[in-house]
């Protein structure tokens, strides 16, 4: 292992540039998609308290399990 890599899926994302950019570049419409929500559905006075908060804790929870998932594979 190279030195100055702390783990084996950083190392190995080092080697593949054309997978990595376009994931580090997902994450910011992933993060502004899911700031923006609550703020457009209460500027339309369309808000759903239980609901939402169940469908935002629901859909945050499956992408930080396939992240979690998707580190594991890598090492």
């Amino acid at each position: 292992m190279r030195r100055g890599t702390d783990s084996p899926g950083l190392y190995r994302l080092s080697l593949v540039r054309q997978i990595s950019r376009p994931v580090v570049g997902g994450l910011f419409p992933n993060w502004f998609g899911d700031s923006l929500d609550g703020t457009l559905a209460r500027y339309r006075a369309i808000e759903r308290p239980h609901y939402g908060y169940f469908i935002d804790h629901s859909s945050d929870f499956i992408a930080q399990t396939l992240i979690v998932v998707g580190l594991g594979v890598s090492s």
